[in-house]
């Protein structure tokens, strides 16, 4: 006795199997298998590499010392970094002392003020 949940499973391989041979005789038959277009393809694929070998030697963190060896370049903070952090923690210090606690803090006269004392004069 067969069991239908195994019979099922090798039914799907099956399927799988039958169209990779399809897709391969397709390729076969057009031509993308044939020993030109593969070496064509390898080709590509060399140069592919050689193009992100190349990008790799120009990284600017990738530097070469005098023997000839590869080192990572450190990262360095740039000034700006963590910049709200050092404002919020200098504004929880002291403040400095202005020139403005010599001559004592001023309200500004308004505008209904200096007419009051216009018409005081009058």
């Amino acid at each position: 006795m067969v069991d239908s949940i195994s019979l099922a499973s090798i039914l799907s391989e099956l399927k799988m199997v039958e169209n990779q041979m399809e897709q391969h005789s397709i390729a076969l038959l057009s031509g993308r298998l044939s020993s030109e277009q593969l070496s064509q393809q390898l080709q590509q694929q060399l140069r592919v590499s050689q193009v992100g070998q190349l990008a790799r030697s120009n990284n600017i963190l990738e530097r070469e010392d005098k023997e000839g060896r590869k080192r990572v370049v450190k990262y360095r903070k740039n000034k700006t970094e963590n910049l709200a952090t050092k404002l919020t923690a200098t504004r929880n210090d002291e403040r400095r002392e202005s020139s403005t606690l010599d001559f004592g803090l001023k309200k500004k006269t308004s505008f209904v003020e200096k007419l009051s004392n216009v018409l005081a004069y009058v």
